[in-house]
């Protein structure tokens, strides 16, 4: 019996313990940053049209079913956007930051946390490097306490997702828009006439 009452005072401390750090995490951890990344064999002009290519998100971004546009003009700074998920699960994206070819920025909120995105894009001898930096603050008290304890399974789905993107873009990137190139033919003025 004594054995059994010297567990049960072990369990009691081991579930008091695990209760104390619950809540020092949700007083004291305001936040949480993670980052991913990933190198993709190609150049970052395809890199960059794949990952803005929204007919596109779903076959890299996992559990996504499809964007609403709220506010804002597409590819512009300011536009808001709702992203709709499995399980019901939606996140609006505010675009913070657009440096074509090499960063995309956005706020992000959820029911559960709020937060910031940073993408960066860098090509050296033809392979793309993509950096993601996550920033985020639970919504409530217990949020901020089991954001930290999902810390890592974020960042290892954040890594799976640009893999995939990767992936992507090595296999069956977004067609690139190449400018024509200007005409090195003379404009002629309505009252000249070619010489003979």
């Amino acid at each position: 019996m004594k054995r059994l009452y010297k567990t049960l005072g072990i369990v009691a401390i081991l579930i008091a313990g695990l209760a104390m750090a619950f809540v020092f995490l949700g007083l004291f951890v305001d936040e949480v940053e993670y980052t991913a990344s990933t190198s993709v064999e190609a150049p970052v002009a395809e890199t960059w049209a794949t990952f803005m290519d929204e007919d596109r998100t779903s076959e890299w971004l996992t559990g996504f079913l499809h964007v609403e546009q709220i506010s804002g003009s597409p590819g512009e700074i300011g536009a808001r956007y709702r992203m709709h998920f499995a399980d019901d699960v939606i996140v609006e994206e505010t675009v913070t930051e657009i440096v074509p070819l090499e960063r995309y920025g956005f706020d992000l909120k959820t029911d559960f946390f709020t937060g910031s995105t940073t993408v960066e894009f860098v090509e050296v001898a033809g392979v793309t490097e993509i950096d993601q930096t996550v920033s985020i603050r639970g919504t409530s008290f217990v949020w901020r306490a089991l954001l930290p304890v999902f810390k890592s399974m974020m960042a290892s789905q954040a890594t799976a997702m640009l893999d995939s993107l990767g992936m992507l873009v090595e296999m069956n990137p977004t067609a690139v828009e190449i400018a024509a190139p200007e005409s090195t033919q003379p404009v002629l003025d309505e009252n000249t006439a070619p010489e003979n």
